[in-house]
């Protein structure tokens, strides 16, 4: 099937499966750059609500792109990508963002080590999974030198934000090591469904014509909260899913609108630059 692909400086032409726009729509962009240093990184999978590493092997090593800042020791993100894997071309922005701020941030990568190259429809067990994989990132920074250990943070896009809602619930142990937590338009459900509270200041942000996961349920989340002023929820209006990379409007499997939407992106890098001079300095 032939579409049209946005790409740097205009369109071009080419035979693309369906599958590569619902890919693109969980954290991967069209615009190639790389305008971060990344260092390749590896670390040892640990098991916390799932026994498994993957459905094939019960151990395993999860596999990363670091990024520095120009002044170590430095406070540290954990980024999680989406449900499509880690497209640095859609999401090196925010290691970016970061780094200029003095922030570094660890891109984990759930898929490659696991021999996948999407995990769109695998439900609840798949988004455990990747907590756990939050678990040993975590682990792994903490023990960096480059890493101040007390002013690590979670940022996740789609099912990499459910992974850090789950991660940073007063239950999950990781939460009592990270100074707070940003998701990005995550399913909110599997959070009301759990009854999840937080106990650090834990951001989401959604688009208001999100409705591949929609707000719907993260005002629900943000409703059961003991403590209301925890949970941040920000519903952007005029926001389609994946609204802070880069990317044109689309529609993926027919239904679920796509794409960036700028002032909604500006705002979020707006609230996320506050976010380090409240919890990262």
């Amino acid at each position: 099937m032939k579409e049209w692909v946005p790409w740097a400086g205009g369109a071009f032409r080419r035979a693309v499966p369906r599958c590569a726009f619902l890919l693109g729509s969980f954290g991967a962009g069209w615009l190639p750059a790389q305008a971060v240093s990344f260092e390749d990184v590896r670390f040892p999978w640990q098991s916390v609500r799932v026994p498994q590493f993957s459905d094939e092997a019960a151990a395993g090593e999860l596999t990363g792109k670091l990024a520095k800042p120009s002044v170590t020791p430095a406070p540290f993100v954990i980024f999680m990508h989406g449900c499509g894997g880690l497209r640095l071309d859609g999401v090196e922005h925010w290691a970016e963002f970061y780094t200029k701020r003095g922030v570094g941030v660890l891109m984990v990568d759930s898929l490659t080590p696991r021999n996948r190259q999407e995990a769109c429809g695998d439900g609840p067990q798949w988004s455990r999974r990747r907590a756990d994989d939050v678990a040993a990132a975590l682990n792994w920074v903490q023990s960096q030198p480059f890493v101040r250990p007390d002013r690590i943070a979670l940022m996740g896009q789609s099912q990499g934000g459910t992974a850090v809602l789950l991660a940073a619930q007063r239950q999950a142990a990781s939460s009592k090591s990270i100074v707070g937590a940003i998701a990005m338009y995550p399913a909110c459900v599997f959070g009301v469904n759990g009854k999840a509270q937080f106990d650090k200041p834990f951001i989401v942000m959604v688009g208001e014509e999100d409705t591949w996961t929609p707000a719907g349920p993260c005002q629900e989340l943000k409703t059961l909260q003991a403590e209301p002023s925890t949970m941040e929820l920000t519903v952007y209006p005029g926001a389609r899913h994946s609204f802070d990379n880069p990317g044109a409007y689309r529609m993926v499997q027919g239904k679920y609108p796509v794409g960036e939407h700028a002032a909604s992106r500006d705002k979020a890098r707006a609230r996320v630059a506050q976010f380090i001079d409240q919890q990262l300095r």
